[in-house]
């Protein structure tokens, strides 16, 4: 019986190594390369220094020029026209109207994209008061305006919701009053919901609504835990600044100035 002593390898001849020895030998050899050859760094020290911003500091001339032409054109980017806002828009606790105008941009553009998708159209918008950075004074609105007011990457989705969960939504405003809805009336008396209307008609516990909002309350942030039992969540693939973007370019385009007015969303008694 002639015993088997592998593949035999002879000079000036090719190897006849199976393909898996090869790949085994390749990986092998892989290994070793990434790993015994990778320096392992240890910190020892560290040494901080704090250097407090303001406008008695020095700019440095070698960085002001290298980031000159990168300037440019981001300014000239930020300042790039979308609409004009009638009047000021400020935010406070409650309903504001920086929130009714946003939350309207916001429901339409849900809309929009909901008609040309083939989905179900929403009928309600939610943003939070702190999603919202900065109020918007009367006069032109630019690019730049935009970023300041939305500089989070926050994605539009679409929910729907149960009746139950909208009663939540409305549970939490009244808790911490720090939500802005379109499509919605809540009453509060003594921080107890005692009315919810969805479009001028009685919140059915037993029904189903479309809400279109960012992801981060989709996911739960700012106490909506509730929003995380969504009977089914859309990702729209838009951003919520650029949605606003289109939105005001849209306006602007059919001169109309962006603008809003407390309509009693969100009423105390």
């Amino acid at each position: 019986m002639k015993q088997n002593k592998g593949p035999k390898l002879r000079e000036n001849q090719g190897a006849t190594w199976p393909p898996m020895m090869v790949w085994l030998v390749s990986f092998a050899l892989a290994i070793i390369i990434t790993t015994g050859c990778k320096t392992q760094y240890v910190l020892k020290d560290a040494q901080v220094k704090h250097t407090q911003v303001s406008k008695s500091n020095v700019a440095d001339p070698k960085m002001q020029t290298l980031l000159s032409p990168y300037r440019k054109r981001v300014d000239s980017i930020m300042a790039i026209p979308l609409a004009t806002a009638a009047h000021d828009l400020g935010k406070q606790p409650g309903e504001n109207l920086l929130g009714n105008a946003f939350t309207d941009l916001l429901l339409k553009s849900g809309v929009r994209w909901a008609q040309a998708n083939g989905q179900s159209v929403p009928t309600l918008a939610l943003l939070a008061n702190g999603g919202l950075r900065v109020p918007i004074a009367k006069g032109p609105i630019s690019m730049g305006t935009m970023f300041e007011l939305m500089p989070f990457e926050n994605e539009v989705v679409i929910l729907t919701l149960s009746g139950s969960t909208i009663r939540q939504i409305a549970e939490t405003q009244a808790k911490y009053r720090n939500l802005n809805l379109a499509g919605a009336t809540i009453v509060v008396s003594k921080g107890v919901v005692t009315s919810v209307l969805i479009s001028g008609q009685p919140l059915d516990p037993t029904g189903v609504y479309q809400l279109v909002t960012i992801d981060y309350l989709a996911d739960g942030g700012d106490n909506m835990a509730c929003l995380s039992k969504a009977n089914k969540r859309i990702s729209t693939g838009d951003k919520l600044r650029d949605a606003f973007v289109q939105e005001l370019k849209l306006m602007d385009k059919a001169g109309t100035p962006l603008g809003s007015k407390l309509e009693g969303r969100y009423q105390e008694q």
